[in-house]
């Protein structure tokens, strides 16, 4: 009877050490059953779906995934073009499209930001894989205007919609999908008093030409919903939103120049760090509707190395996406937004009211992390505010680490010029994190790291598989 249990107890610990093994091998996703299948993209777009698909390929593939995003480009592409660039290649050919006469043709295909040829067409674009989704999506100077989308004698969205499908079915591919890529409003500079020379707005800020924005390409939307007699509406790829919400409440510069800039021009294309957050919002809204394993690209670990994209910017701007797709914040703690900031958070908006005087006292800790800072730009839309003090830390700490901002010591020690100007962030920022944190990655590190639950999951029941085995032992020895 001993041997045998000895023997029982053998194999069950060798059968679970290899589940566990098992687990650990797999993750969290494949334990979980979940899909992971490579996911195509093509977007009809111009320099803004440029700027959104640089990185995608490359974040998504930190977080596990196999996402391809392609591009169709032409500078400035408005609708109307894209469907001149169709009917053209319909009506001439390919080789009289191709000829220097004709000037209705695009530059080039991108696919994960690499240009592949100096020749592309819709047709070819939707021939060259079976794509899963494609974008269309109006020109920046356009975006705030309806009837550059559609008009009874100028139905361009409703057309190219058309157009797209009939190549889909050309093609076969009953599975593609078509949705709408959401532009962003212009640097707050062009935003402003007529002041863009080629397509001139007067908005007040920022804020109220993207809102106008977001109504006018929902209502393209619902355009399209009628006219393709659709159970909703296609739906809207935001990055205009999270765009938005990086400048108003995540602290990103709303011009020009500026490490943590939104612009890479004094007009509307994006920095390294918009580019970051669009690629981002690209991941999130298709891993989704692909029902991919991982669609949380705030486990994405991916940061494009030699730019302003540092560490904590990086993971500011994943939540930043996280949110415009999904509405869930994690950087809010009452009236107050704050992002990572070394060990701790920086400020970066505040929603509460003006106190009597306007001298506003910010918390020493935000859910028990430290704040170093306030940002300039926190109190954006906010007046009434003269001054702004952190209170004293009284919760015992050690020293700050060689990850913390300069600025945070100071503004530790002086407490009543604790607000960030753009210069002392930007200038210590850079040595935030490990010099393996401001590089390229797409390591399994960060949330969607080693497996750990299922490593003390599998350990807990061998304790408990061998103390029965050892119970029977001596049961059986009386």
């Amino acid at each position: 009877m001993k041997k045998n249990c000895i023997k029982m107890l053998s194999t069950i610990l060798s059968a679970l050490v290899f589940a566990s093994t098992g687990l650990m091998t797999l993750g969290p996703t494949a334990a979980a059953g979940g899909k992971n299948r490579p996911v195509k993209i093509l977007a009809i777009g111009n320099s803004y779906s440029n700027n959104a698909t640089e990185y995608v390929s490359r974040i998504a593939a930190s977080m596990g995934l196999n996402i391809t995003a392609a591009s169709l480009y032409q500078p400035g592409c408005p609708l109307k073009r894209h469907v001149a660039y169709y009917e053209a290649y319909r009506d001439l050919g390919k080789d009289a499209y191709y000829s220097s006469a004709n000037e209705n043709k695009y530059e080039s295909l991108y696919i994960n930001g690499v240009r592949q040829s100096g020749k592309a067409s819709i047709q070819e674009a939707i021939a060259h894989t079976d794509w899963d989704y494609i974008t269309i999506q109006q020109m920046p100077d356009y975006c705030d205007d309806i009837t550059s989308y559609y008009t009874e004698q100028n139905p361009y969205i409703t057309k190219l919609y058309d157009y797209v499908l009939d190549e889909l079915k050309k093609n076969g591919n009953k599975k593609c999908e078509i949705l709408i890529h959401q532009g962003w409003s212009f640097s707050h500079a062009m935003s402003i008093d007529h002041a863009y020379k080629y397509y001139p707005v007067d908005y007040e800020n920022t804020k109220d030409f993207f809102a106008k924005i977001e109504s006018t390409v929902n209502e393209a939307a619902g355009i399209l919903k009628t006219h393709a007699g659709l159970k909703k509406a296609p739906e809207i790829v935001p990055s205009g939103k999270a765009v938005q919400l990086a400048k108003d409440e995540f602290g990103f510069g709303d011009t020009f120049g500026a490490p943590d800039s939104m612009y890479a021009d004094f007009i509307s294309h994006l920095s390294h760090n918009g580019q970051y957050l669009a690629a981002c919002v690209w991941i999130e809204t298709f891993a989704k509707k692909a029902g991919l394993a991982t669609t949380d690209v705030r486990k994405a670990t991916f940061i494009p190395v030699g730019t302003d994209v540092t560490a904590d910017r990086a993971a500011a701007l994943r939540s930043c996406a996280h949110e415009a797709v999904t509405g869930e914040a994690d950087t809010v703690y009452g009236k107050w937004r704050a992002v990572p900031f070394g060990d701790g958070v920086m400020v970066t908006n505040y929603t509460g009211k003006v106190p009597k005087g306007g001298k506003l006292l910010v918390p020493a800790r935000l859910s028990g992390k430290k704040v170093y800072g306030v940002s300039e730009n926190a109190f954006k839309y906010v007046e009434g505010i003269t001054s702004v003090t952190i209170e004293e830390d009284k919760t015992p700490s050690s020293k700050p680490s060689s990850s913390e901002l300069t600025s945070s010591t100071e503004s530790e020690k002086e407490p009543s010029s604790s607000v960030a100007s753009d210069s002392e962030p930007e200038s210590s920022d850079q040595t935030v994190g490990t010099d393996s944190e401001n590089s390229e990655t797409d390591g399994n590190g960060g949330s969607g790291g080693f497996p750990w639950p299922f490593v003390i999951l599998g350990a807990a029941i061998l304790l408990a598989v061998a103390g029965a085995v050892v119970f029977l032992i001596l049961k059986s020895k009386k």
